[in-house]
């Protein structure tokens, strides 16, 4: 989700900004073409991984859930 919303608040400060139109202009075009750019590359990283693997991109689990997950399941001592 934070990745996302690096994307879209730099549109909004866009928004924001009352300055000279040619610089605004000027910084749209190069946030259009960061934008597509960033898009360009997230499609092909994710055309060119494993898919098997593409379930450990996402998920709502958080580092001490995962401790507590990788503590409960494991198989001895050692491991804990």
């Amino acid at each position: 989700m934070s990745i996302l919303w690096a994307q879209i608040m730099p549109f909004v400060a866009l928004q924001l900004y009352n300055g000279d139109d040619v610089v605004k202009d000027a910084i749209t075009t190069y946030l259009a073409g960061s934008f597509s750019f960033w898009l360009v590359l997230n499609a092909i990283f994710f055309r060119t991984i494993d898919l098997k693997f593409l379930k450990t991109f996402f998920g709502t689990l958080t580092a001490p859930q995962y401790t507590c997950e990788l503590y409960r399941t494991g198989d001895g001592d050692a491991l804990k």
